[in-house]
């Protein structure tokens, strides 16, 4: 059987979208968008509080964000987080540089997170927490 060049080209392309999607990592399971929380894991927004969100400019006018989270369960979770920085319109500023960072979330452990934009444009944030 003969086959031509675009059944060849989709199985290739299906096959690719088919392997990232396997080996993608979870979708995030809690947002934080200032100060707000947002799920898409219930059991383990569950596990979460919001202790403390605070955001400042610094004299160079870039956006400094402290966000504290409690783990209000005796689990440890095994997780990852970022920050994507937003523009006044609520679009994502540069989030391919956005990194995850893996920490451990032990039990009733609080745990402090700050960092500073990388771009005087940022208006706004979202923290990205999500279990490994």
């Amino acid at each position: 059987m003969k086959t031509n060049h675009f059944q060849t080209l989709f199985a290739a392309v299906l096959l690719s979208v088919c392997s990232a999607g396997c080996l993608a990592p979870r979708t995030a399971g809690v947002d934080i968008q200032n100060g707000e929380l947002r799920v898409a894991d219930a059991a383990f927004l569950s596990r979460l509080v919001l202790v403390k969100e605070a955001t400042q400019r610094t004299p160079e006018g870039f956006l400094r964000v402290s966000v504290s989270v409690e783990n209000s369960g005796t689990r440890t979770y095994p997780c990852q987080y970022r920050f994507v920085w937003l523009d006044a319109d609520g679009l994502e500023i540069d989030s391919a540089k956005s990194q995850w960072t893996p920490v451990f979330l032990l039990g009733r452990q609080k745990l402090d997170l700050q960092r500073t934009s990388p771009t005087i444009d940022a208006a706004g944030y979202r923290l990205e927490i999500r279990r490994q």
